[in-house]
């Protein structure tokens, strides 16, 4: 089985338990809204168009990944760089280099 959306329900067959009572878990992302402001701001800097952060990216749909990814554990907050490389893969993959 190939995960081919965000919401896709997938068939774990053990359980693993990470973590027990995490206070107010939650992730936010920083990238480009789509792959089209990507482009634009790439080819037309003057548009001032840039990256934010977001509570959901489904890359999937948006045909980006996030530049980073920022994990809320409680007030403590945790931000993880996504190497570019993956992103030159992405785009490969996607026919748009």
């Amino acid at each position: 089985m190939q995960l081919r959306l965000a919401s896709q329900r997938l068939p774990f067959q053990h359980r693993m338990v990470v973590m027990r009572d995490v206070p107010e878990p939650g992730f936010r992302y920083f990238g480009w809204a789509s792959i089209d402001d990507k482009m634009a701001a790439a080819n037309e800097p003057e548009l001032g168009v840039k990256p934010k952060w977001m509570d959901e990216l489904d890359g999937l749909v948006l045909h980006v990944h996030p530049q980073r990814i920022a994990l809320r554990l409680g007030d403590a907050e945790a931000v993880v760089f996504v190497p570019e490389r993956a992103d030159t893969a992405f785009r490969r993959f996607m026919g748009r280099e």
